[in-house]
Order: C-alpha cells, then sequence, then structure tokens
C-alpha cells in the first residue's frame, strides 16, 4: 500500500547547488532541510520517495510511504495481548497463521444495559497495519446507537481517519468498550436504535438489556442451545463410531 502525505513545507531548488539539491522551507521561508538526491526522479530511499516539484515555490512536498504489514509488531501485540488477557476486560488473539484475523472479546461496561455479557468482536488486518486501523466488527448482536443492528458495523472515529499507528489492537477494544458505555447518538451507525435512545431512552435500555440477556450472557438460550448441539454431535460422532468398530467385529453385542 502506498500512502501519499502533504507536508506543510516549500520545497525549492538550493541556490548555487547542482540541480540535485533542494532545501525544504516552513512557511515562514527558513529552510529546514537541505535535500540531497543521488540521481534524478527524486530518489528518497528505500520505502518512500519525493516528488520533484515545479518551479513554483508554493508547492508543497508531498512524500509517498510503502506501508507493508508489520508482522513483527502484530506478534509483539498477540504476546502481550496473551500475558495481559482480561486485565482490562478485553482480549483478543490471532485466528490464522498469518496473523491477520483475530477475534476479541470485551466485557460489557458495568452500570450499563451490557453489563455481565461477553461480545466477540471480528478484527481484520489490512495490508498497511499498522498504518492503516483494523477492521473491526461486532459478531454478538448487540443494541447500541453506534453498532449496526444488522451487521456489527461500529461507527468510531479512531477505526477510521482519528487512526494513529500508535495505537493497538488493545487500545482500540479498550475504546470500542468505552463507546458502549458512552454512545453518540448524534452520530449513529444505526437510525434506528438512534433514535429510539433519543426518543424513549427506557425503552432503548430495556431493549438493550434484552438483546445482551439473548446474544451476549452465557446462560442465554442461544449459548445453551449452542452447548447441547455440541454435546449431541458429540455422542453421535461416539455411536457412529461404536457401530463402525461392531461392523469390523471389534465389539460384540
Amino acid at each position: 500500500m502506498v500512502q501519499d502525505y502533504e507536508l506543510p513545507y516549500a520545497l525549492q531548488k538550493a541556490e548555487g547547488e547542482t540541480e540535485n539539491v533542494w532545501v525544504l522551507k516552513n512557511d515562514s521561508g527558513t529552510s529546514v532541510l537541505k535535500l540531497h538526491f543521488a540521481g534524478g526522479g527524486g530518489q528518497a530511499g528505500a520505502g518512500g520517495k519525493i516528488a520533484t516539484p515545479g518551479s513554483d515555490a508554493t508547492n508543497r512536498l508531498t512524500v509517498s510511504l510503502t506501508a507493508n504489514f508489520d508482522l513483527k509488531r502484530v506478534k509483539k501485540e498477540a504476546a502481550e495481548l496473551s500475558n495481559d488477557s482480561d486485565s482490562a476486560g478485553v482480549s483478543a488473539k490471532p485466528m490464522g497463521e498469518d496473523m491477520k484475523r483475530w477475534k476479541g472479546t470485551i466485557s460489557g461496561p458495568k452500570d450499563t444495559p451490557y453489563d455481565g455479557g461477553t461480545f466477540v468482536i471480528d478484527i481484520e488486518l489490512t495490508s498497511g497495519y499498522p498504518f492503516q486501523p483494523p477492521k473491526m466488527k461486532f459478531d454478538t448482536k448487540v443494541w447500541h446507537p453506534n453498532v449496526s443492528s444488522q451487521t456489527g458495523a461500529i461507527g468510531l472515529d479512531i477505526l477510521n481517519k482519528e487512526w494513529s499507528p500508535a495505537l493497538t489492537i488493545k487500545t482500540a477494544l479498550i475504546s470500542v468498550q468505552a463507546l458502549l458505555a458512552a454512545p453518540e447518538p448524534s452520530d449513529p451507525q444505526d437510525g434506528v436504535v438512534a433514535k429510539e435512545y433519543t426518543s424513549d431512552f427506557e425503552k432503548w435500555k430495556r431493549t438493550a438489556r434484552l438483546w445482551t440477556e439473548q446474544y451476549a450472557m452465557a446462560s442465554s438460550d442461544t449459548q445453551v442451545l449452542a452447548s447441547v448441539s455440541c454435546i449431541m454431535g458429540l455422542f453421535i460422532a461416539h455411536l457412529r463410531a461404536r457401530t463402525r468398530s461392531c461392523m469390523l467385529g471389534y465389539v460384540k453385542v
């Protein structure tokens, strides 16, 4: 991935120097950096390039940075999360060897309709991570103004234009957890939920609690049915194995 950044400096040819020497000046006209290019094309070392401007001194410096997936950093984040599991009510771990698909969990904040629930977050790291934000959405259904009740999409600034490479998967999950505790209905991801939140707060709170109990709590019918299905699957597998053994003559009945 290549990302272009415009910096607040003017790039001009250096007076009395060769063609491949330029100076970088700030808005007050003070030279802050001299750039020496080894050859034509404005190359500025591996991993980036500087576009050579025209003669107009108001031209801005445009730097193109090639952002590659930082596997070393991602492995470090995984190790830290593994050693620091649930310390802040959030956890996450990679689901594949390429370290790009993750599953995270968030504990519902106390004194909110989500209290006692465990919410699963699907996480996808793009090829530009950490220079690009992770893609996050709720796997667990949740009734919240800033989360789509249909797709689980999350409306959160740090997962979009406010993302910084200084942030991590853990800090992003903590921010999502904070969003659960402090909805922003004026900038909704789900208009229906936001309207209910602003027009009938008590009804919204009841619905959010009902969804938490139904979809995010271990004692919910959904979780119980999942457990029963798992047990039945193991039992059927056992019967099939026993039947096969009988047919092969290993077990007498």
